[in-house]
């Protein structure tokens, strides 16, 4: 027969009972409810029948359920949004949001609803990355901004708590709480099937980042905050891994570590972060491989006029470490390389053949990093103001997306270039047959080195530039672009 249990076994008990209720308690007035509202009309009343048609009659709706600051409504889609600061500023996930030009968005925080404030165009939301799957919305300041933690310094079997808004029920300011312990960290998201113009992993978390907790995060949990003891954030909630196909009894987060907490301050400056680039295609390595040198990469390919070619990367050469931390396969070297900033300084251990062939060397190389390519059909939004000269936006050579080069038919010059992002239909770029995909070589004769050069020599002129282009159908040639 089983006797009581110890007294400090009780003791242990009610203290983490304790601790997890203030956790609750101190993270709850941080968290919110965001209904995600087509701004077509039909869409709205559908979208909320479908929730109601097994409970109520559509042809006896009253039309004030339709009104989403109605605490009765129930929105079609719904997330969840964590405030971060005074100012009001929300983060959330990217693919709960949707696309704003097609979305509007009511925020309810404590049984309030209330319109996110419009600022500039997209409305209502400030910006939103694809590649972090990261979004920020800003309201007038409302409840209390939530302490932010180190999710970079979690363990297996940390104690942690998930507040969100599953099924639209959180709107009352009384988000739902789970909690469990971390089950592992560095888990991937599944990929999606590729198609001709996005690769099947479109974000970071396909290589290797989320947090993994054992306990489920029911859907519109996405964008809850997942706290610590202390009631500080160290992971914004995700269902990208579970309706990408992971098993629904486990729950994920996007971690707070430098990444996050970099793009954060990005989008809240209105803007999209930009990740770094190396310009090599990795492989695994194999059995005889890993046995000689450890672990890593190795480089299968060197793309012409990236960072890898002129730090002079070879093929064949393995790459160990990032700024000396090991690097395991090709997915955690293309992880460690696209969290860090564009224009990042970055020190690579390499194993390299000797000329006989016989040994490997080991060398280090410095390499400061291209800017990465967007590869995915999600569309990054950004409500800050974009530079353009005479109706085209122009972005770096690297970050050109494939799809765009294939269009064009044209690839960049290693000696330097920059490519053509949008051009605006009628303005004088495109007047003078300048198209995306196009790369720019020279300014009145000069070389354009990059995104910053480019927008100073052509703001010194007044009247016609003529710019050197490339593309596919006539390779190198002049373009005269007229003044506005």
């Amino acid at each position: 027969m089983l006797g009581p249990r110890p007294i400090e076994a009780q003791e242990t008990t009610t203290d983490l009972q304790t601790a997890v209720i203030r956790a609750i308690a101190s993270a709850e007035r941080s968290v919110v409810a965001i209904a995600v509202i087509p701004k077509n009309v039909e869409s709205t009343r559908l979208g909320l029948l479908d929730l109601q048609r097994q409970f109520l009659d559509p042809d006896r709706l009253p039309l004030e359920r339709l009104d989403p600051t109605n605490p009765d409504y129930l929105p079609g889609r719904f997330a969840s949004g964590v405030l971060v600061d005074a100012a009001g500023h929300i983060v959330t996930t990217y693919h709960a949001l949707g696309d704003p030009r097609r979305h509007d968005y009511v925020i309810w925080h404590a049984g309030e609803a209330q319109k996110a404030v419009r600022l500039t165009a997209p409305p209502r939301v400030l910006a939103g990355d694809p590649w972090t799957d990261l979004a920020l919305l800003q309201t007038e300041p409302i409840g209390q901004p939530i302490r932010l933690g180190d999710g970079a310094t979690l363990a297996r079997g940390t104690f942690v708590v998930a507040l969100g808004n599953p099924y639209a029920l959180a709107r009352d300011g009384r988000p739902s709480a789970a909690w469990g312990i971390v089950a592992n960290l560095r888990r991937s998201a599944p990929p999606r099937a590729p198609t001709s113009d996005a690769p099947s992993k479109r974000t970071l978390h396909h290589y290797g980042t989320l947090i993994q907790v054992d306990f489920k995060l029911p859907i519109g949990s996405s964008g809850g905050a997942l706290v610590n003891l202390r009631g500080e954030l160290v992971g914004l909630t995700t269902s990208l891994a579970p309706l990408a196909g992971y098993e629904t009894t486990a729950g994920f987060a996007i971690p707070v570590d430098t990444t996050f907490r970099q793009t954060l301050e990005q989008l809240k400056q209105g803007r999209i972060p930009a990740f770094g680039f190396l310009g090599v295609q990795p492989e695994d390595l194999t059995p005889t491989e890993r046995r000689l040198v450890g672990g890593g990469a190795r480089v299968v390919r060197v793309v012409a006029g990236t960072a890898a070619a002129r730090a002079r990367l070879a093929v064949g050469d393995i790459i160990t470490h990032v700024n000396g931390r090991p690097v395991t396969t090709k997915d955690d070297l293309i992880r460690q390389i696209s969290s860090l900033p564009h224009d990042a300084h970055v020190s690579l251990a390499i194993h390299r053949l000797a000329p006989d062939g016989s040994s490997r060397q080991r060398r280090t190389i410095d390499v400061q990093l291209d800017k990465k390519p967007l590869e995915t059909w999600l569309t990054a939004y950004e409500s800050a103001p974009v530079p353009t000269w005479r109706g085209m936006r122009i972005d770096e050579a690297t970050a050109i997306p494939i799809s765009l080069r294939r269009q064009s038919g044209a690839v960049p010059d290693p000696r330097g270039s920059v490519g053509i992002l949008t051009v605006a239909p009628d303005s004088p770029a495109w007047r003078a047959g300048l198209r995306p995909g196009v790369f720019i070589t020279h300014v009145e004769g000069r070389r354009v080195a990059n995104v910053p050069a480019f927008y100073k020599m052509v703001n010194e002129q007044t009247g016609a530039v003529t710019l050197k282009v490339l593309d596919g159908s006539t390779g190198a040639r002049d373009v005269v672009v007229p003044p506005p």
